[in-house]
């Protein structure tokens, strides 16, 4: 087969193709491509349209591409590094304000230069020495973080504590009680200023069409607060106790009824929800923890996996997944043969953090009275520095910064500390730990365990 002879002025057209490997050869006037080349080509662009000339010269299909893009951009790829940074710095400029000029913004600079929220995720101290450890200097913020597992692992507790520290860091924050179980006495156990703290919460229902706070009316409201900047820190609490609009009422507005039923309607909001908060929660610096019940799914009893409900959105946009539970019961504090407390157990599921790994855990005591103790938590750490030094099962030696010895009779940890407490070691046992000095001592009065015991 003889290769066809091809005109130049088929070769300057952007009609006419050759591909260099296979050597073939064709036209794409006509459709399939044909190897008809001739000087005079004509086309029809619709049926018993006139005919016209075909050609189109390659020259005008790149001045549309220049006009299109920047001749610039066309021309850069054998220029200097400078001379590519000053044009990528050109193009952000051009980009912001294409951006804006759509409703919309967008973050573009050289990583050195973008905003500190931007290069990294501030830590907040939690003032419990085993999660501020365990995080690497304090949790996480400028994000969305999920707090999942079994009921009554004290995740609200946990959630709690949080805030009471971000309050304390001068933050305001929200919290978001869909379950309306908030507890302003338990709160401020847990070092919450009530006092500053906003509440979201369900309505009392009217008293015609009624219809339940919904999802959306939380989710809507936390959007709003977040694109403004309003609030650095949201607790929700929780994912499972809201309910989507679509299940209480219909389209038409009506009220439906219990068996009326759709499904993933929570999973199709929770989509929608998290990219409309992530960007304005990164760019103020604001947080999002979110509470959600561990469920067990599968197909009766194969292939059982405890999951968190609505979707897998979430999962895609968690900063950090963290799954709280209870430890074996044998290790729990007793008193008088009566738990005071449970051993808490936490496991990092997912990490978007440096310097906070996947699947590693912390254990530490949770007390049915006062919740965390940080004498607890530094008596331990002590025991484990060896400051603290065991003389059998029994008993335990702590030699103060002042050079006096005391006998401590008791083996257990919170024993120990409770030592530590009546006798106001935790100033000077926090100073031989950390090396820093104890402000105040945390006030966890004895009489509270004791009414547990």
């Amino acid at each position: 087969m003889t290769k066809p002879t091809i005109p130049d002025r088929c070769r300057s057209c952007i009609r006419f193709e050759e591909n260099i490997y296979s050597g073939r050869v064709v036209c794409h006037r006509y459709f399939p491509p044909t190897t008809d080349f001739r000087e005079d080509c004509k086309i029809r662009l619709y049926r018993k349209g006139p005919w016209i000339d075909a050609f189109v010269p390659r020259s005008i299909y790149k001045s549309r591409i220049e006009t299109l893009f920047g001749k610039e951009i066309l021309d850069m790829s054998n220029a200097s590094f400078e001379e590519k940074k000053a044009r990528a710095q050109q193009f952000m400029t051009q980009l912001k304000k294409a951006t804006e000029g759509k409703g919309s913004s967008i973050v573009a600079d050289f990583a050195d230069k973008l905003p500190m929220n931007y290069q990294s995720f501030p830590r907040l101290e939690i003032g419990i020495p085993s999660l501020d450890c365990f995080f690497g200097g304090g949790i996480p913020l400028g994000g969305v973080l999920t707090l999942a597992g079994e009921p009554s692992a004290g995740k609200t507790s946990t959630l709690l504590r949080i805030i009471g520290a971000a309050q304390a860091a001068g933050k305001l924050c929200a919290f978001v009680d869909a379950e309306g179980t908030f507890d302003s006495e338990w709160a401020r156990t847990q070092g919450v200023d009530t006092e500053n703290l906003v509440v979201l919460a369900s309505g009392v229902p009217p008293e015609q069409d009624f219809t339940a706070t919904t999802l959306e009316d939380y989710l809507n409201g936390v959007v709003n607060a977040s694109n403004a900047g309003i609030f650095d820190l949201f607790g929700l609490d929780s994912l499972d106790a809201m309910i989507a609009r679509g299940r209480v009422q219909s389209k038409k507005g009506k009220v439906r009824d219990l068996d009326s039923a759709d499904i993933a309607l929570k999973a199709r909001v929770l989509s929608d929800f998290y990219p409309r908060i992530t960007g304005s929660l990164r760019g103020y610096g604001a947080t999002l923890i979110q509470i959600g019940q561990l469920r067990a799914t599968g197909i009766g009893t194969a292939f059982v996996s405890n999951k968190v409900s609505g979707g897998n959105a979430r999962k895609y946009y968690d900063l950090l997944t963290l799954h709280l539970r209870r430890g074996p019961k044998s290790e729990w504090p007793t008193e008088n043969n009566q738990e005071i407390g449970y051993k808490y157990v936490m496991r990092v599921d997912k990490s978007k953090v440096g310097g906070i790994r996947e699947k590693s855990d912390m254990e530490t005591m949770f007390f049915y009275g006062t919740g965390f103790d940080p004498i607890y938590e530094m008596t331990v750490m002590a025991l484990d520095a060896g400051i603290i030094k065991r003389k059998g099962n029994a008993a335990a030696e702590y030699t103060d910064s002042k050079g006096n010895v005391h006998n401590i009779r008791a083996g257990k940890e919170f024993k120990i500390a409770q030592y530590v407490r009546e006798n106001d070691l935790f100033g000077d046992l926090k100073l031989k730990v950390t090396g820093e000095v104890s402000e105040e001592e945390p006030s966890i009065p004895k009489e509270d365990l004791d009414e547990t015991s």
